[in-house]
C-alpha cells in the first residue's frame, strides 16, 4: 500500500476508548484555552496540528520497523504539546492533578514524561508522546 503520509493529520482527532477521548480532550480543554489566548487562533491551530502530525509521525516511524501496517491515533502528541509549552512558559503554575492535588507545571510534566520512558510498551503511543512534547518544548 505504501506510505499515506496524507493520514498523519488526520490521526489527531482519532481516540482508542471513551477514556483517551477524555483525557485529551480535558487537556484540550484546559491547557488549549490558555494557550490560545496566548498565541491566537491561528497560530494556536497550526501548533497544535504540526505537532500532533510530527509525533504521529514520530510513531509511524518508530513502530514501522516492527510491523508492516501500523496504526496511529490519538490527539496525545498534539496534548503533550499543549502540556510542554505550558511548562515551558509557567512551570511555576499550580494545576490540579485529577482536580484534586495541586502540583507545579514542571512536575506535571516531569511526572508524564518519566511514566514515558520508563513504562514503555511496545505498540503504544509513547514515542508519539515523547516527539508531541519535544514539539511544544521547541515551539
Amino acid at each position: 500500500q505504501g506510505l499515506r503520509l496524507q493520514t498523519l493529520p488526520l490521526c489527531t482527532f482519532m481516540h482508542i476508548d471513551g477514556y483517551h477521548l477524555l483525557f485529551n480532550m480535558m487537556t484540550l480543554f484546559f491547557f488549549g484555552r490558555q494557550l490560545e489566548h496566548v498565541l491566537g487562533l491561528g497560530r494556536f491551530l497550526i501548533f497544535y496540528l504540526t505537532s500532533g502530525t510530527v509525533a504521529a509521525a514520530v510513531q509511524v516511524g518508530a513502530l514501522g520497523r516492527q510491523e508492516p501496517y501500523v496504526k496511529v491515533l490519538g490527539a496525545s502528541g498534539g496534548a503533550y504539546a499543549l502540556v510542554a509549552y505550558t511548562t515551558c512558559f509557567m512551570p511555576h503554575q499550580t494545576v490540579l492533578l485529577y482536580m484534586v492535588i495541586p502540583v507545579p507545571m514542571w512536575l506535571l510534566m516531569a511526572g508524564l514524561l518519566a511514566a514515558d520512558i520508563f513504562w514503555m510498551r511496545p505498540g503504544e503511543g509513547h514515542q508519539g508522546h515523547l516527539a508531541g512534547a519535544g514539539c511544544g518544548a521547541a515551539y
